[in-house]
C-alpha cells in the first residue's frame, strides 16, 4: 500500500514538474509578451468605440475617437465584445430589478476595495453601479490583460463570522487535494483560502451549496458580505445566473 502510494505521488510528482516547467508554445510566449505589454499600458480599452482612452477621460465620459490607437482584436470578436457589452448594460438598465446609484457608499467601497479579489491587481476601477434588494452590482474593470469590463456582486447575508476568499482549483491543487483536503472550506472545485477564521465551518460549507456546479467565478465571504465576480468579460448569461444564486439566498 505504501509502495503504491509512492509511485502515485512519484507519477504525480513528475506531472507538476512537466505541467510547470515543460517550454512555451510560440502562441503561449506570444500571449505572455502581450498579457506584459497590456499589464503596463495605463489604457482603458472601450469596446463600444474600439479605442483605447485614459482613466480621465473614461471617469469624464468625453473623448474622441479621432488618431486613436484601434483594438488589436478581428472586427468580427471587437463587434463580438462591444455587442455583449451593450445587451448587458442594457439589460441592467432596463431591469425594475436595479437601480442606477452613484458611487458605492464608503463601508461598500472599503470591502471591495480590501477585498482578495480585487486587491491583487495593480489597478481596477468600476462603473455602472446598481442598487438591489440584497446588494449591489457593478462592472469592474482589471489590469490583467483583459480589455473589457467584468462582473461583480456585492451581497448582504446573515454574519458568517468569517473571512475567506475561493476560486476555481487549478491543475497541481486537484491532483494534491486526492492526497490531502487541507482547505477548511468544502466546494467542489473550488480552492479556499482562509483569511480569517471563522468557528461556523458547517454553516458556511452549507451555505457554499448554491454554487455547487457553478464555474468561472471567484468567491469571497467577509462576515456579514458576499463578493461574487465573473472571469469573462460581461455577458447576459453570467448576469443572468448569478441572479439565480443570489435569488437562493436566504
Amino acid at each position: 500500500m505504501i509502495t503504491a502510494l509512492f509511485i502515485v505521488s512519484g507519477i504525480g510528482f513528475t506531472f507538476i514538474l512537466y505541467t510547470v516547467f515543460k517550454p512555451l508554445t510560440a502562441e503561449e510566449k506570444e500571449e505572455k509578451a502581450r498579457l506584459k505589454k497590456s499589464l503596463e499600458d495605463d489604457r482603458i480599452f472601450d469596446p463600444e468605440t474600439g479605442v483605447y482612452i485614459s482613466l480621465e477621460e473614461a471617469e469624464s465620459g468625453q473623448w474622441s475617437t479621432d488618431d486613436r490607437e484601434k483594438h488589436y482584436l478581428p472586427e468580427l470578436q471587437l463587434s463580438e465584445e462591444g455587442d455583449n457589452l451593450k445587451i448587458a448594460v442594457d439589460y441592467l438598465n432596463k431591469s425594475q430589478y436595479y437601480t442606477k446609484t452613484g458611487p458605492l457608499p464608503d463601508t461598500e467601497y472599503d470591502i471591495i476595495e480590501s477585498s482578495n479579489i480585487l486587491s491583487k491587481y495593480e489597478d481596477w476601477y468600476y462603473s455602472n453601479t446598481l442598487k438591489f434588494d440584497k446588494g449591489y452590482a457593478f462592472l469592474p474593470t482589471v489590469g490583467d490583460g483583459l480589455d473589457g469590463s467584468l462582473l461583480m456582486f456585492l451581497i448582504k447575508i446573515n454574519s458568517l463570522k468569517g473571512h475567506y476568499y475561493l476560486r476555481e482549483k487549478d491543475v497541481s491543487e486537484k491532483f494534491f487535494d486526492l492526497l490531502r483536503k487541507d482547505d477548511d472550506l468544502d466546494l467542489k472545485n473550488y480552492e479556499s483560502f482562509t483569511i480569517r477564521r471563522s468557528k461556523n465551518i458547517q454553516t458556511i460549507d452549507r451555505f457554499l451549496k448554491i454554487f455547487e456546479n457553478e464555474k468561472g467565478l471567484e468567491i469571497e465571504i467577509n462576515d456579514t458580505y458576499l463578493l461574487i465576480k465573473t472571469l469573462k468579460l460581461v455577458n447576459i448569461d453570467d448576469i443572468k445566473r448569478i441572479e439565480r444564486i443570489v435569488q437562493r439566498i436566504r
